[in-house]
């Protein structure tokens, strides 16, 4: 499917000719906007974390903060960025434990992907009001079975698991719908910065599909590009020229994923000379 995605790229790009080359960039400060969400993404990402990590001990916001950012190097060339939980755990004495958690974090931040993702694919594809609502129902229902089903199948692998209130699932959840609403709003902006003439909810609409097409694949953040950038085009080429529309998506993957790799590597360098240093 990453492939085929690639492919529909290459053929819209070809099939533009001279016009490929034709920008409509809007405002800059849409641009600078984005950028500056980008701290207030991986800050609630942190709180997040630290709500998880209250079952084990207490984490401040900033530590919170370090240990999140400094995981992300791990995560980039894994499908679903799953070695951010190794990355996580490998700062925790208890590293079973953080990791579990860490992808508890991963499957309740997928939940609040999925969720608005179907909205979206209701929205765009005009179901009627009626199947729109039995259509979340029923899909809210399978998911919840689905993860009800592998927490039970995890449970009794982690004793400590059965420990953990509601209180805190809930918690967990706002901050990571929150968060998926921060970095869905990150997309919209750098699009708006791409000359992309759709409406405010159509965007929106459109970003949370192609979210949950990235999802719904294992791929890597360095594999990722062919499906965001399809999914785009496929959906607002019509409002935009389709190279500014797929180097959005790029440009939304420096943004949080890049320039976060950058930092995070900063400090397991840091963290590795120390080491050496002691």
């Amino acid at each position: 499917m990453a492939i085929a995605a690639n492919g529909y790229v290459m053929v819209k790009f070809f099939s533009r000719g001279k016009h490929l080359f034709e920008y409509d960039f809007g405002w800059s400060w849409y641009l600078v906007f984005a950028v500056l969400l980008m701290p207030v993404n991986y800050f609630l990402e942190a709180r997040k974390w630290q709500v998880l990590m209250s079952s084990q001990r207490k984490v401040d916001l900033v530590q919170s903060f370090f240990i999140v950012l400094r995981s992300v190097p791990y995560g980039v060339l894994t499908p679903w960025r799953v070695g951010e939980w190794y990355g996580r755990a490998e700062m925790e004495q208890r590293k079973i434990e953080s990791s579990v958690l860490a992808a508890l974090g991963g499957y309740i931040q997928q939940l609040a992907t999925v969720s608005f993702g179907v909205l979206g694919v209701v929205e765009i594809f005009g179901f009627s009001r009626s199947s729109e609502l039995w259509l979340l129902v029923v899909f809210m229902v399978l998911l919840g079975y689905f993860l009800v089903k592998k927490a039970y199948l995890i449970w009794p692998k982690f004793e400590f698991l059965k420990h953990l209130n509601l209180w805190l699932y809930l918690r967990t959840a706002v901050w990571a719908f929150l968060r998926f609403l921060i970095f869905s709003l990150q997309f919209v902006l750098v699009l708006k910065f791409a000359g992309v003439k759709a409406d405010l909810a159509y965007l929106f609409y459109s970003v949370w599909v192609i979210y949950l097409s990235l999802n719904v694949l294992p791929l890597s953040s360095f594999t990722d590009f062919g499906v965001r950038s399809g999914v785009a085009i496929f959906l607002l080429g019509k409002f935009g020229n389709v190279l500014t529309i797929s180097l959005a998506g790029l440009l939304v993957w420096a943004i949080n994923i890049g320039l976060s790799t950058v930092l995070g590597s900063l400090l397991i360098m840091q963290g590795a000379i120390v080491k050496k240093q002691v």
